[in-house]
């Protein structure tokens, strides 16, 4: 038996103990997710498409903040080759976290309410005060999260994910038990961040407490200098990518109907959980591994092995999902959400490429290929919202085709140019070394 349990243990150490990591951040981040589904059936119970529709809104506006929320220097934590300048970054990430919240929770103050009366939906004023509080707390826990990367801590940001999950879920079905409404969701959803980053704030302060001491004004601007690039390339690729997947189910609520957006929020979700489980953990480990693999000329091979693992892990299951929710929806969630069932299948192409691209989307930070990055993102604002927002008037009810088929083109495109750098990554190497 201990021979058999050795021989396991080996295994995942093997290729630098990427499968070890991987099993770690994956288990931790199943379970989590495990828990989600499980109170799912309960939550759409509890809640109404329309509710959902209002929390999507929400959800949508945060996620699209938070992209900025750090100015992306959070991304550049796991590559500083010093401890000194990984946490001088950190504290640079919540300075410009909280100097963007408080921007944000200042124009909401001003403009808020005109900005929802040019859109007659008055009805989601009392909701404006949860943004930048959602905003701040998801900064927080992104730049923790990206420090805990770099010590290679996977069990404890599984853990962290763990809490998440249960402290959301909890939340929201006693809300929704209280019939509170949409604001449950977004209870439940701010919770999610609280339980998240307190435990790795904890870990941070009481671990780095002489070398926060150590920082000064001209170490973070050391490192400002240091990781420009950052925000001056890698916050517009990643503000136009977040804004092209969010941003539409803003306009779809706005053109639509609040009930189809429901649908679409919902359909979403259960879509996003193969990427959350196994994209966004291969993506972290990943951006660890993949810099020295590109000085060693290795980075295709890397990469390669690395889309097989994806497909195997998180593309099968994806295509499963897709198969069975027509059947599966009405029996799971309620026959009122059977329409999410329909939506799911449509958006199968998109998330397939999705999972596939996002976190070989690493690679053009590594090769320092931020301004390609930048441009694909353009392109895709321009494909996914602006077409959408011209498409939208003259077919508003097949708004929500468009939103899947343009996404699937832009990924497919994304892919195909990251696998381009990522092939040049050996040639490179290749003559330098002549």
């Amino acid at each position: 038996m201990k021979s058999l349990l050795d021989k396991v243990n080996a295994k995942l150490n093997a290729q630098g103990g990427f499968l070890k990591a991987v099993s770690v951040l994956v288990g931790g981040t199943a379970f989590a997710q495990l828990i989600s589904l499980l109170c799912l059936p309960f939550i759409t119970r509890l809640y109404t498409p329309d509710d959902f529709a209002i929390f999507s809104v929400y959800l949508a506006s945060v996620s699209i903040l938070a992209v900025g929320a750090c100015f992306r220097f959070e991304i550049a934590i796991t590559i500083q080759e010093k401890d000194e300048d990984a946490i001088a970054l950190v504290v640079l990430s919540i300075i410009c976290n909280i100097l963007l919240t408080m921007i944000i929770a200042l124009t909401l103050f001003l403009w808020g309410e005109n900005i929802l009366k040019s859109f007659n939906k008055l009805e989601l004023l009392r909701y404006l005060w949860a943004i930048p509080l959602g905003v701040f707390l998801s900064g927080v826990y992104s730049s923790l999260q990206y420090w805990n990367v770099r010590r290679k801590k996977y069990t404890l940001i599984a853990k962290t994910r763990l809490v998440q999950s249960v402290s959301s879920s909890s939340v929201q079905i006693l809300s929704g038990s209280l019939n509170a409404g949409s604001v449950g969701l977004i209870y439940g959803q701010l919770f999610n961040f609280i339980g998240g980053g307190v435990r790795l704030i904890y870990f941070f302060f009481s671990e780095n407490k002489e070398k926060l001491r150590q920082i000064t004004k001209y170490s973070l601007i050391d490192v400002f200098i240091k990781n420009k690039n950052y925000p001056k390339y890698s916050l517009i690729e990643g503000l136009l990518s977040s804004i092209s997947i969010h941003l539409p189910i803003i306009i779809i609520f706005l053109t639509v109907s609040g009930e189809k957006t429901g649908y679409l929020m919902l359909a979403m979700k259960i879509m996003a959980i193969p990427i959350m489980l196994i994209g966004n953990a291969i993506s972290q480990i990943y951006l660890s591994d993949a810099r020295n693999e590109a000085l060693k000329g290795n980075l295709f091979s890397f990469t390669f092995a690395i889309i097989k693992k994806l497909i195997f892990l998180g593309v099968m299951p994806l295509i499963l999902i897709g198969i069975l929710s027509p059947y599966l929806f009405p029996l799971i969630f309620g026959k009122e959400w059977a329409g999410s069932g329909s939506i799911v299948l449509l958006l199968l192409p998109w998330f397939i490429f999705q999972l596939l691209t996002s976190p070989l989307s690493m690679a053009l930070h590594v090769l320092n290929k931020q301004k390609v990055a930048m441009c694909l993102h353009i392109f895709g604002f321009l494909l996914r919202i602006i077409g959408l927002l011209i498409f939208s008037k003259k077919f508003p009810s097949l708004s929500i085709e468009y939103f899947a088929c343009s996404s699937f083109i832009f990924y497919i495109i994304f892919f195909l140019v990251i696998m381009y750098f990522v092939r040049l990554n050996k040639s490179v190497i290749y003559n330098d070394a002549k």
